[in-house]
Protein backbone atom coordinates (compact mmCIF):
# COMPACT_ATOMS: atom_id res chain seq x y z
CA UNK A 1 0.00 0.00 0.00
CA UNK A 2 1.51 3.09 -1.02
CA UNK A 3 0.26 6.42 1.35
CA UNK A 4 1.50 9.86 1.03
CA UNK A 5 3.87 11.02 4.08
CA UNK A 6 1.54 12.99 6.54
CA UNK A 7 2.93 16.39 6.19
CA UNK A 8 2.25 16.29 2.29
CA UNK A 9 -1.02 15.25 2.59
CA UNK A 10 -1.23 18.18 5.36
CA UNK A 11 0.06 20.54 2.53
CA UNK A 12 -1.87 19.39 -0.18
CA UNK A 13 -4.89 19.84 2.04
CA UNK A 14 -3.33 23.16 3.01
CA UNK A 15 -3.64 24.02 -0.26
CA UNK A 16 -6.05 22.81 -2.19
CA UNK A 17 -8.39 22.61 0.18
CA UNK A 18 -9.08 18.75 -0.54
CA UNK A 19 -11.34 18.33 3.28
CA UNK A 20 -14.55 19.29 1.77
CA UNK A 21 -17.26 20.21 4.76
CA UNK A 22 -21.07 19.80 4.75
CA UNK A 23 -23.72 17.06 5.17
CA UNK A 24 -23.09 14.01 3.55
CA UNK A 25 -25.32 11.09 2.63
CA UNK A 26 -24.62 7.85 1.54
CA UNK A 27 -26.58 4.29 0.81
CA UNK A 28 -25.10 0.97 2.54
CA UNK A 29 -25.87 -2.09 3.45
CA UNK A 30 -24.01 -3.84 6.20
CA UNK A 31 -21.89 -6.32 5.72
CA UNK A 32 -21.79 -5.60 1.44
CA UNK A 33 -18.67 -4.50 1.94
CA UNK A 34 -18.10 -4.52 -1.91
CA UNK A 35 -21.36 -2.70 -2.64
CA UNK A 36 -22.51 -5.39 -4.96
CA UNK A 37 -25.81 -5.79 -3.83
CA UNK A 38 -25.04 -9.00 -1.92
CA UNK A 39 -23.69 -10.88 0.58
CA UNK A 40 -20.35 -12.88 -0.06
CA UNK A 41 -16.97 -14.15 1.57
CA UNK A 42 -15.30 -12.08 -0.57
CA UNK A 43 -16.79 -8.61 1.57
CA UNK A 44 -15.37 -11.47 4.80
CA UNK A 45 -11.86 -11.24 3.11
CA UNK A 46 -12.23 -7.30 2.24
CA UNK A 47 -13.05 -6.96 6.39
CA UNK A 48 -10.44 -8.78 6.84
CA UNK A 49 -7.67 -6.96 4.47
CA UNK A 50 -9.08 -3.52 6.10
CA UNK A 51 -8.18 -4.96 10.20
CA UNK A 52 -5.20 -6.12 8.62
CA UNK A 53 -4.37 -2.81 6.89
CA UNK A 54 -3.61 -4.24 3.44
CA UNK A 55 -7.03 -2.87 1.48
CA UNK A 56 -9.44 -0.08 1.97
CA UNK A 57 -13.18 0.42 1.79
CA UNK A 58 -15.25 2.78 0.06
CA UNK A 59 -17.57 2.84 2.85
CA UNK A 60 -16.36 1.95 6.42
CA UNK A 61 -18.99 1.71 8.40
CA UNK A 62 -20.62 -0.75 6.22
CA UNK A 63 -18.01 -2.97 8.20
CA UNK A 64 -19.55 -2.37 11.75
CA UNK A 65 -22.20 -5.08 11.32
CA UNK A 66 -22.79 -4.68 15.04
CA UNK A 67 -23.34 -0.55 15.16
CA UNK A 68 -21.16 -0.08 18.20
CA UNK A 69 -18.61 2.41 16.40
CA UNK A 70 -16.06 0.20 16.50
CA UNK A 71 -14.61 -2.79 13.97
CA UNK A 72 -13.87 -5.95 16.33
CA UNK A 73 -13.88 -9.41 16.49
CA UNK A 74 -17.70 -9.24 16.74
CA UNK A 75 -18.08 -7.70 13.50
CA UNK A 76 -15.94 -10.53 11.91
CA UNK A 77 -18.27 -13.20 13.59
CA UNK A 78 -21.28 -11.63 12.58
CA UNK A 79 -19.82 -10.85 8.76
CA UNK A 80 -18.77 -15.10 8.87
CA UNK A 81 -22.54 -15.64 9.16
CA UNK A 82 -23.87 -13.25 7.04
CA UNK A 83 -21.30 -13.95 4.11
CA UNK A 84 -23.14 -16.81 3.89
CA UNK A 85 -26.48 -15.76 3.65
CA UNK A 86 -28.76 -15.54 0.93
CA UNK A 87 -31.15 -12.89 2.04
CA UNK A 88 -30.69 -9.80 -0.30
CA UNK A 89 -28.64 -6.92 2.38
CA UNK A 90 -31.18 -4.34 3.86
CA UNK A 91 -30.39 -0.67 2.34
CA UNK A 92 -29.46 2.14 4.83
CA UNK A 93 -28.98 5.73 4.74
CA UNK A 94 -26.53 8.01 6.83
CA UNK A 95 -26.23 11.14 7.16
CA UNK A 96 -23.16 12.85 8.48
CA UNK A 97 -20.45 15.40 8.72
CA UNK A 98 -16.69 14.48 8.08
CA UNK A 99 -14.92 15.83 11.00
CA UNK A 100 -18.20 16.05 13.48
CA UNK A 101 -17.87 12.57 15.02
CA UNK A 102 -20.08 13.40 17.94
CA UNK A 103 -23.54 14.81 15.42
CA UNK A 104 -22.98 18.04 17.48
CA UNK A 105 -22.93 20.04 14.22
CA UNK A 106 -19.58 21.21 15.54
CA UNK A 107 -15.41 20.70 15.19
CA UNK A 108 -14.36 21.15 18.18
CA UNK A 109 -12.55 19.44 21.06
CA UNK A 110 -14.84 16.65 21.89
CA UNK A 111 -14.31 15.43 17.83
CA UNK A 112 -10.66 15.73 18.85
CA UNK A 113 -11.01 13.54 22.03
CA UNK A 114 -13.34 11.07 20.16
CA UNK A 115 -10.58 10.56 17.11
CA UNK A 116 -7.75 9.97 19.59
CA UNK A 117 -9.55 7.41 21.96
CA UNK A 118 -10.89 5.68 18.66
CA UNK A 119 -7.24 5.41 17.29
CA UNK A 120 -5.90 4.33 20.68
CA UNK A 121 -8.44 1.62 20.69
CA UNK A 122 -10.33 2.80 23.99
CA UNK A 123 -12.97 4.52 22.10
CA UNK A 124 -16.12 4.63 19.23
CA UNK A 125 -17.13 6.58 16.84
CA UNK A 126 -20.93 7.72 17.61
CA UNK A 127 -21.87 8.70 14.34
CA UNK A 128 -20.71 7.20 11.48
CA UNK A 129 -17.40 5.48 10.97
CA UNK A 130 -16.97 7.61 7.56
CA UNK A 131 -17.23 10.86 9.68
CA UNK A 132 -13.42 10.17 11.02
CA UNK A 133 -12.09 9.63 7.74
CA UNK A 134 -11.40 13.59 6.80
CA UNK A 135 -9.20 12.63 3.78
CA UNK A 136 -11.73 10.03 2.19
CA UNK A 137 -8.58 7.69 2.16
CA UNK A 138 -10.57 4.43 3.12
CA UNK A 139 -8.95 4.26 6.50
CA UNK A 140 -8.94 6.08 10.18
CA UNK A 141 -5.47 7.37 10.96
CA UNK A 142 -3.22 9.99 12.53
CA UNK A 143 -3.70 12.03 9.22
CA UNK A 144 -7.34 11.95 9.94
CA UNK A 145 -6.50 13.46 13.17
CA UNK A 146 -4.07 16.26 11.86
CA UNK A 147 -6.82 17.22 9.36
CA UNK A 148 -9.04 17.31 12.09
CA UNK A 149 -6.81 19.69 14.42
CA UNK A 150 -6.73 21.88 11.37
CA UNK A 151 -10.45 22.04 11.11
CA UNK A 152 -10.79 22.63 15.21
CA UNK A 153 -8.27 25.70 15.55
CA UNK A 154 -9.72 27.40 11.89
CA UNK A 155 -12.88 27.60 14.26
CA UNK A 156 -15.39 26.69 11.12
CA UNK A 157 -18.29 24.05 12.03
CA UNK A 158 -19.99 21.45 9.00
CA UNK A 159 -22.96 23.51 7.43
CA UNK A 160 -25.93 22.88 8.82
CA UNK A 161 -27.83 19.90 6.69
Amino acid sequence: MTRLPLFLLVLATLLLGSTQLGAEQMTFARGDVDGDGRFSSRDLVLMVDWIAGIKRVDVITALDLDRNGRISSADVLQMFIVSRSTAPPRMETLRFDRGDLNGDLQFDMSDLMILGRYLTGSGSIPVALDAADLDRSGWIDRQDQVLLERLVRSGSGPRTP
